[in-house]
């Protein structure tokens, strides 16, 4: 109220007090919403660096029998060995497990977790080896190594059958006992290309007709020849064969049929070639049998006791380990 032209005190007092406390509320406000929108922005932040950010690192350990102590591998370990659920674990609480070959990892955050193998009693024994080349030494390795690296010979014991597929670069094994399992693994520094004999094959060399075998053949073949392009060298032995290796060659290697049943040569009369079955005439090899012009006239073994069936234009041969020539004279 005025009074004699001056605002009463107690009134702007009451106005003084009304504004503080509005101030106060403003600021009040201000300050909580200003801290609201910082925490907003913190979490938003921090949810992208979470999903953006989060990172795995496995450390692969695998016990050494030979040491008696874990050690740090670069791949998964093969057959042999056991995940061991009891030994893994993450620093930052992730988990882990492993399923199908695979280290399994849930995880949302950044976390360095180290997965453990030790040495199982598994009836499947998988030992691998790999040689820089084939006549150096062999050294025994934890896993399947790199392509760089090409399996040249695998087998196992108790009859149980291994095969490895290149593309995944797993082995699969199967067997009814306990079995133990070679693989050996050479670098890829030397193309061979292996040959068996076969008179229906497409590749001749000396004579003889071949066909392209994917794997050295088994007992049924034994080694007979090799030509390298560039000057290695290739020797047979017990333990296999054994390469002195020029870099960046490549080889061709000859095996002969050793099989219980005589090789057959069909051998046709010439104006050419070698003595054979009849007095003074010539023949050379041909690689079917002849249909029209010829007649066949008989054979002749390298083992004296094997023997040749001829019936209706095919031919059988007895079960002897040996090479029997089948001669055809032109008619007339």
């Amino acid at each position: 109220m005025k009074k004699n032209g001056f605002i009463s005190t107690s009134l702007i007092y009451t106005f003084f007090l009304m504004f503080l406390l509005l101030m106060i509320f403003l600021l009040n406000s201000y300050s909580k919403n200003r801290n609201l929108l910082t925490s907003y922005k913190y979490d938003i932040k921090n949810g992208f660096a979470t999903k953006n950010e989060a990172d795995i690192n496995l450390i692969l350990m695998v016990w050494n029998k030979d040491t008696l102590e874990y050690e740090e591998v670069d791949e998964l370990p093969t057959y042999g060995y056991n995940f061991s659920p009891d030994f893994s674990y993450c620093k930052g609480n992730s988990k882990i497990s492993y399923e199908d070959g695979n280290v399994l990892i849930a995880a949302t955050n950044k976390d360095t977790c180290y997965a453990y193998f030790i040495a199982s009693d598994s009836d499947i024994v998988l030992e691998i080896y790999q040689k820089e080349y084939l006549n150096s030494s062999k050294i025994l390795i934890d896993s399947v190594p790199t392509t760089d690296y090409e399996l040249i010979s695998s087998s196992c014991s108790n009859n149980a059958q291994i095969s490895f597929d290149n593309n995944t670069r797993k082995f699969d094994i199967k067997a009814q006992d306990k079995t133990v399992c070679e693989a050996l693994f050479v670098k890829n520094n030397l193309t061979l290309n292996i040959f068996v004999e076969d008179t229906t094959g497409t590749y001749s060399f000396e004579t003889l007709k071949y066909r392209k075998v994917e794997n050295i053949p088994g007992i049924n073949y034994s080694f007979a020849s090799y030509t390298c392009l560039h000057g290695s060298t290739i020797k047979n032995s017990d333990n296999g064969l054994e390469f002195s290796v020029v870099s960046n060659d490549e080889c061709n290697i000859y095996y002969h049929n050793n099989s219980d049943n005589a090789d057959l040569i069909y051998m046709l009369e010439s104006n050419f070639g070698h003595s054979g079955y009849t007095t003074g005439k010539k023949y050379s090899r041909t690689y079917s049998i002849p249909t029209t012009g010829y007649k066949y006239v008989g054979y002749l073994c390298d083992n004296s006791n094997a023997e040749v069936y001829y019936s209706n234009n095919s031919f059988t041969t007895s079960n002897h380990q040996t090479t029997c020539y089948a001669y055809f004279d032109r008619e007339g």
